[in-house]
């Protein structure tokens, strides 16, 4: 059994990572309004609920695959 088989070390997997297209959720006090929105959703949304209602208790994240990073209600 010992020496009857190769070793590839020197081979590395050819493997490619290509991120998601970012994905926003839109939150109002915290409670999840729209989620998985791309960003055209995402800007007709927040421009139409931003300027009319709720400035302060508005809120959204920005997402890449399942890392989120929240924003503030100032866009």
């Amino acid at each position: 059994m010992s020496g009857d088989y190769e070793t590839h070390n020197d081979r590395q997997p050819n493997i490619t990572y290509t991120p998601k297209q970012a994905t926003y959720h839109i939150y109002l006090n915290d409670k999840c309004l729209f989620k998985n929105l791309n960003e055209s959703e995402f800007d007709l949304i927040w421009d139409k609920i931003y300027y009319s209602y709720w400035r302060e208790e508005l809120s959204y994240a920005v997402c890449f695959d399942d890392v989120c990073l929240t924003e503030d209600h100032s866009y």
